[in-house]
């Protein structure tokens, strides 16, 4: 996603989201309905900041390589994008900074919370899906879609994530355009993604 990197190596962005976690390991129906389109998969550890608690603020380790503080800007209330996904839309502003590896504090202290993560990931722009992330300070804005399968201790988890980002008139669209294409076929299962689901990591690992 287009980013702003600044001289001391940090990076910025603005972004326009919309998050659901769900319990459960993620099945392999919701895997073939995301694959529909151009994917890439990785594989990475993030540290959460849990305590203390940080309203509108996400603090975490990213991978060993960044700090990523994430700001809420605006709670822009509900939208639907299907009949089965009706979400919490907001806007959110991020930096982050480079970083070595952790230190013993964060891996054994009780105020950051593991997240072992397997992210499928894939990027709309204009009109189409792109075979990989698009170019830094794209002048097109784009969205960024994920359905990653989550671990924390024992627990397994699963989200879908819409992250637009790009000039700010056009993030909404950006995501509205995606979701169309991915819901142009109904979720596997029956399945619904509703409000009780919706929302950012942070909030998730705080309930």
């Amino acid at each position: 996603m287009p980013e702003e990197t600044r001289v001391d190596g940090s990076a910025e962005v603005s972004s326009v989201e919309v998050r659901w976690i769900l319990s459960g390991p993620l099945v392999v129906a919701m895997t073939r309905w995301f694959g529909r389109v151009q994917v890439t998969t990785e594989a990475r550890e993030d540290a959460y900041l849990v305590e203390p608690w940080l309203d509108d603020l996400s603090v975490k380790i990213r991978g060993d390589l960044t700090l990523d503080v994430k700001a809420r800007v605006q709670r822009l209330g509900e939208v639907v994008l299907a009949p089965s996904a009706r979400g919490r839309l907001e806007s959110w502003q991020k930096c982050s900074f480079p970083f070595g590896p952790e230190s013993d504090l964060v891996t054994h202290s009780s105020t950051w919370k593991r997240v072992r993560k397997v992210r499928t990931m894939a990027w709309y722009q204009g009109d189409r899906w792109l075979s990989g992330r698009p170019p830094e300070m794209s002048p097109v804005p784009s969205c960024a879609v994920e359905l990653t399968d989550i671990a924390v201790g024992d627990e397994r988890w699963w989200t879908l994530g819409f992250e637009a980002s790009g000039p700010a008139d056009g993030r909404r669209g950006a995501l509205d355009a995606a979701a169309a294409v991915l819901f142009a076929e109904s979720l596997p299962n029956g399945l619904v993604l509703g409000l009780d689901d919706s929302g950012p990591y942070s909030e998730w690992l705080r309930r």
